[in-house]
């Protein structure tokens, strides 16, 4: 059996957590209840959180909450980032699981948006200045060339096709 734990401010984390527990048929619940968990009764923890300046909010403490309790973990990471740059997303992979992790623990990049109304004081700042770094830059690839208009303004990119590749690793033992 499964269970979605997901941590997330803005709503799109949720969201796929949602769905993902829809489509298997489980309970999603947000990690901050994460102490009420009955760990026993799930085999695998699909884990997802928000993305925010390139670290996975929560995984460090979910790796150790799913190692000590022995159960399978699959982390999906949600952000503004476009699914087509492979390049920042296996950075973000590369950055948030070290290189044995990488091999044990499944990884999914889910493209999620900005809601600038729904985010923290903190958030919106740093976000408004990682902007305004991209204005300034000279030569911008076409991977900040993205980043740089999704930053513009709010905007929802979730797509329930997404989790496609992820219900496909759950449902393979």
């Amino acid at each position: 059996m499964e269970l979605v734990l997901y941590n997330g401010k803005t709503g799109f984390t949720e969201r796929y957590a949602g769905w993902i527990a829809e489509e298997l048929g489980c309970e999603a619940v947000s990690a901050k209840a994460m102490n009420t968990v009955e760990w026993g009764k799930y085999d695998t923890v699909i884990y997802g959180g928000a993305v925010m300046g390139g670290r996975i909010t929560g995984l460090e403490q979910m790796k150790k909450q799913a190692a000590k309790n022995g159960k399978r973990l699959i982390v999906y990471a949600v952000g503004a980032t476009t699914m087509d740059c492979g390049d920042i997303i296996t950075r973000m992979k590369q950055d948030n699981l070290t290189l044995e992790e990488q091999q044990k623990i499944p990884f999914f990049y889910l493209e999620g948006g900005i809601s600038y109304e729904r985010m923290g004081f903190i958030s919106r700042i740093m976000l408004k200045g990682m902007r305004s770094h991209l204005k300034k830059k000279q030569n911008r690839t076409a991977e900040e060339e993205k980043m740089l208009a999704c930053l513009e303004k709010s905007c929802d990119k979730t797509d329930r096709t997404y989790i496609a590749p992820l219900i496909a690793c759950v449902r393979t033992p």
